[in-house]
């Protein structure tokens, strides 16, 4: 169930850039999509271990 959350959030991610970057041949554009999906599944990575492993910092 999860799995297709995720899929239908990395299609609607990539469509939108790829809406953004259409008509252009941009080597930083591309590279600027890369590093922002790369930056946003390490951060989802990184609070599902934290989540999983107790380590939530608290907010109160």
């Amino acid at each position: 169930m999860s799995g297709g959350i995720f899929v239908g959030m990395d299609k609607n991610i990539m469509d939108g850039f790829n809406a953004v970057l259409e008509g252009q041949s941009s080597t930083y554009g591309t590279l600027i999509s890369v590093i922002i999906v790369s930056s946003f599944t390490l951060f989802i990575t990184y609070r599902g271990y934290q989540t999983l492993g107790g380590k939530t910092p608290d907010t109160c």
